[in-house]
C-alpha cells in the first residue's frame, strides 16, 4: 500500500542521525579496528536502508492508495491473524473502559494537568530531535533523582552514565582514537 511504503521511505531515509550519532555511542569503548569494522557496517546499513527507500519510491506509482479495511476484515484480522478471542465492537469497548480508567488515574495526580498532551502547555517544545536529546541530556541527573526517590527502577552502577549520542561528551570521558 502506498501510505505504508510511503512511511518506510520516510523512516528509512530520515534516520541517518540514528546511526550517524546515536549509534556511535557503542563505538566508544572499541578498538581501532572494531571501531573501522563497526563504521564499515554502519555505513553499509544506511546504504542499504536507503537502497530499499528508493526501491519503494520507483514503485510508488503503482500502489494502491490507503483505504480502511472495514469491519468484517478486520474481524478476521482479530480472530484469524492476531488470534485475539473477540471482535471490533469488544475492542472499542475495552478502549473506552481504559480511557477511563486512565482519567481516573490522571484524577489523582497532584496536578491533572500534568496528564495534559497538549504541547502548549510546555514552556518551550524542542525544535527537532537533536534540541530535545540536549534538553534531555541537561535533566538527565533530575531525572535519575526522581526514579530512585521514588522507587521506580534501580540502576545498576555498573551501567555507568547514561550519554545520548548526540550530545557531548563530559570532559572527563576522552573519546577513544577515531580510525
Amino acid at each position: 500500500m502506498k501510505l505504508y511504503a510511503s512511511l518506510a521511505i520516510e523512516a528509512a531515509r530520515g534516520g541517518d542521525d540514528l546511526y550517524t550519532a546515536s549509534l556511535m555511542t557503542l563505538a566508544d569503548q572499541l578498538s581501532a579496528s572494531e571501531r573501522r569494522r563497526f563504521i564499515k557496517a554502519r555505513d553499509n546499513a544506511l546504504k542499504a536502508l536507503h537502497g530499499f527507500a528508493d526501491w519503494l519510491d520507483s514503485g510508488l506509482g503503482k500502489m494502491p492508495e490507503w483505504q480502511p479495511m472495514g469491519e468484517a476484515k478486520y474481524n478476521y484480522l482479530l480472530k484469524h491473524v492476531l488470534l485475539l478471542p473477540f471482535d471490533a465492537h469488544d475492542l472499542a469497548h475495552l478502549g473506552e473502559v481504559e480511557g477511563v480508567r486512565y482519567r481516573a488515574l490522571e484524577a489523582m495526580l497532584k496536578d491533572p494537568n500534568l496528564a495534559s498532551p497538549d504541547p502548549a502547555r510546555a514552556a518551550h517544545v524542542p525544535k527537532d530531535q537533536a534540541e530535545f536529546l540536549a534538553a534531555y541530556q541537561a535533566r538527565l541527573q533530575e531525572i535519575v533523582d526522581f526514579l530512585r526517590a521514588n522507587r521506580l527502577v534501580t540502576i545498576p552502577p555498573y551501567l555507568g552514565n547514561f550519554r545520548s549520542g548526540s550530545c557531548p561528551r563530559p570532559s572527563n570521558q576522552p573519546r577513544p582514537e577515531a580510525s
